[in-house]
């Protein structure tokens, strides 16, 4: 398969952004985000190993990108029912794009601004 990554204007610079397809995941699942096998368990589990050696090795922030809103809120349940939200958050401060689009700026100012000033650094899911 091929990857293309596309930037238009944004406020981050190239040299910031990394675009990476992972094949499998931490305890060598593979990795299948088609719609038919993204909400089961094993799947958002093996996710939220990805994030959270994710948040061990990168120094500041990072975005996570999901398909919808409805997928991130079976995400985080999952997420919150085994415990793994928890964990992310201790390494990174886990913030989520708001669905209205009015608060959308304050959001990823309060992300933007934790990602540069604390020494962890923080998670923003967005949409």
């Amino acid at each position: 398969p091929r990857l293309t990554t596309f930037t238009c204007g944004h406020v981050i610079p190239p040299s910031n952004v990394l675009t990476a397809c992972l094949s499998s995941g931490p305890t060598s699942k593979k990795l299948d985000f088609r719609h038919a096998s993204r909400s089961s368990d094993h799947m958002i589990d093996e996710l939220g190993r990805v994030i959270l050696n994710l948040c061990n090795v990168v120094p500041k922030g990072f975005v996570v990108f999901l398909p919808s809103y409805n997928y991130e809120s079976q995400v985080f349940q999952r997420w919150r029912s085994t415990g793994m939200l928890p964990q992310i958050d201790k390494k990174k401060s886990v913030h989520r794009e708001p669905k209205n689009s009015r608060d959308v700026e304050a959001a990823l100012a309060r992300y933007s601004k934790e990602a540069s000033a604390t020494k962890t650094g923080s998670l923003l899911f967005s949409v």
